[in-house]
């Protein structure tokens, strides 16, 4: 990609993180939030919430408590790990075919297998914490955390190896955990996280605290499912500089929030190219700050969308969920200033694609009147 590393690029993914915690601090008041189990979480994601909007949550992350996020992190391993073990043995067999049973086992393989080798076959107890987030209370746990990591290690048996590159090649959850259990039981892995992962470690707990701070699930299901409680055609006004247009066809309002129904069009810039890029994921992350007129903010993500490539300009539909409900809004401004595209390149042996530096599009805006 050294050809277009001279256009202003950004991570996407992680701009719609800092959006994200903007939101959380400017909800309309008494709205609330679901809090992470474990004290841990629940205190880097208040001191999260206390810092300025001009702090790069990430780097402060990474700065201020590498610590508590490496520790964090282990946690979401053991969290992935205890899903994967046995994941093989537990496919129940009365619901599918011979065949269909065969197709789901190989996949479980093809997809996790030269990660995680024996882990997915295993049936016995490793004595993985019973409790999902109740273990990380405060830095006393690490060794709790690390002799749980330390008796799965054993109990799968892996090649050890000093330095486990998966997680620098195809940064996620997966190729850490895979990395984790390859560690010697001579590192720390909390200390090897904070010296060789920190940066892939904030991200992902970053995202795991946002996750769990409001019920985004239940409202892209309701999205999904187009259990609106009403739609409006809103009457909007688009401001758009750059190679991005947006048209609002359609707001769904929800029980706990509203989806937004938006056609989207771009073109990539020069030396993007998809012949350039060949199997590069684009997409556009949708409107990051979305807030009413009396300044209230909504937390926003994209439930569903898709571009394809109509000879110069990409082109689709794409719903933006929004939380949490308008209640007495009379109108909404939209926003990305600037408008990123965000990349994705597909993984090697795991199945999340892996984010990467995109161009910018230039700066879109709408109003969108939706009451009087």
């Amino acid at each position: 990609m050294s050809q277009v590393l001279t256009y202003d690029t950004v991570v996407g993914r992680e701009l719609g993180l800092q959006d994200r915690m903007t939101a959380l601090r400017n909800l309309r008041p008494g709205t609330r939030l679901s809090w992470p189990e474990g004290d841990l979480s629940r205190e880097v994601l208040r001191e999260l919430l206390s810092l300025s909007e001009s702090v790069d949550v990430l780097r402060w992350l990474e700065a201020e408590r590498g610590a508590a996020v490496a520790l964090l992190a282990i946690e979401q391993s053991l969290d992935m790990a205890g899903m994967m073990y046995g994941a093989q043995n537990r496919i129940v067999s009365g619901m599918l075919t011979s065949e269909q049973e065969r197709q789901v086992h190989q996949s479980l393989q093809d997809k996790y297998g030269a990660m995680y080798g024996p882990l997915l076959r295993s049936d016995e107890d490793w004595g993985a914490p019973k409790q999902r987030g109740d273990i990380v209370d405060g830095p006393s746990e690490h060794r709790h955390l690390v002799d749980a990591l330390t008796r799965l290690r054993r109990k799968i048996s892996l090649p050890a190896e000093t330095s486990p590159s998966r997680s620098q090649v195809d940064p996620g959850p997966d190729t850490l955990l895979a990395d984790l259990l390859r560690l010697p039981d001579s590192t720390d892995p909390a200390r090897w996280l904070q010296d060789h992962r920190l940066s892939l470690s904030s991200r992902l707990v970053l995202e795991h605290l946002l996750q769990g701070a409001f019920p985004m699930g239940d409202l892209v299901l309701s999205a999904t499912n187009g259990s609106s409680l009403r739609s409006i055609r809103p009457k909007v006004h688009t401001r758009s500089k750059g190679l991005l247009h947006v048209k609002v066809q359609q707001i769904d309002i929800l029980e706990l929030g509203f989806a937004v129904r938006v056609r989207v069009r771009f073109r990539l810039p020069k030396g993007w190219s998809s012949a350039k890029q060949p199997g590069i994921v684009r997409q556009w992350e949708g409107f990051r700050s979305v807030r009413d007129n009396a300044g209230h903010h909504y937390v926003v993500q994209v439930a569903s969308g898709g571009v394809s490539n109509q000879i110069w300009w990409w082109h689709g539909d794409q719903t933006l969920v929004c939380w949490p409900a308008l209640e007495d809004a009379r109108e909404l401004t939209l926003e990305a200033q600037p408008a990123y595209l965000s990349l994705y390149r597909p993984p090697g042996e795991g199945g999340t694609l892996i984010p990467i530096p995109g161009p910018s599009l230039g700066r879109i805006s709408c109003t969108a009147v939706i009451g009087e």
